[in-house]
């Protein structure tokens, strides 16, 4: 308020009458005043009301570029806001904002421009979770759009296991190129988890389970339903 009521004086006393250098100087003054009020008013009401304002204004930046870029910012306000919550420095923050922004351009480049939201963040974590990027490349292509969320989460998941990010996205692929639904893949993936929990390792489990569903599937695709 304070920033506005100056600003307006300044407008009404010097511009209008003061000669041209003077009037440039005022106008240098006013946008100077200006901007930081303008750069509360850009924050995300989200941010500006549960984070400190340098905070806030640090995470609209990197939201307002990954928007620029075409990748949607509202995960990143979310990241932002439970990373506060949980009582985490505003470096740390940041940082794991900046890693889940390079993550979901990442995973757009991948995936390409029509993957929708669901799918690029699905594709983020499976990222960060260790999977190589050409794997959502190649996933992009075997599985249609609307129809990759399961495979994403399989693939996340494995990684997140520990399965070598190669084995990973070949089980996944696999899977998909063998025709297995949202409904098989969701499958596996508990499977994996019920082998590892009763002491076997990741990666043979998903070697072996994938090599079963594939093998379940080859008469189905055949035509012998």
């Amino acid at each position: 308020m304070l920033a506005a009521s100056l600003a307006r004086d300044v407008a009404r006393h010097v511009i209008g009458v003061a000669p041209p250098r003077a009037r440039r100087a005022a106008l240098v003054a006013l946008v100077a005043l200006a901007l930081p009020a303008i750069a509360r008013a850009a924050v995300d009401p989200r941010l500006a009301q549960r984070l400190e304002p340098s905070l806030a204004q640090s995470v609209q930046a990197i939201v307002d570029s990954a928007r620029a870029a075409g990748v949607p910012g509202d995960p990143l306000v979310t990241l932002a806001l439970e990373g506060r919550a949980r009582g985490a420095s505003a470096d740390r923050i940041l940082a794991a904002l900046r890693r889940q922004a390079g993550a979901l351009a990442t995973a757009q480049r991948a995936l390409g421009r029509d993957a929708d939201a669901e799918e690029l963040a699905l594709g983020a974590s499976a990222l960060l979770a260790g999977a190589p990027a050409d794997s959502l490349a190649r996933l992009a292509v075997v599985r249609a759009r609307g129809q990759r969320a399961p495979a994403l989460v399989l693939l996340g998941d494995l990684a997140s296991r520990g399965v070598a990010p190669a084995d990973a996205s070949a089980a996944v692929l696999a899977a998909c190129r063998a025709g297995a639904s949202a409904r098989d893949l969701v499958r596996l993936g508990e499977a994996v988890q019920r082998d590892v929990e009763q002491g076997a390792g990741a990666a043979s489990s998903t070697r072996l389970r994938t090599r079963a569903l594939v093998t379940r599937l080859a008469p189905v695709r055949g035509g012998a339903r």
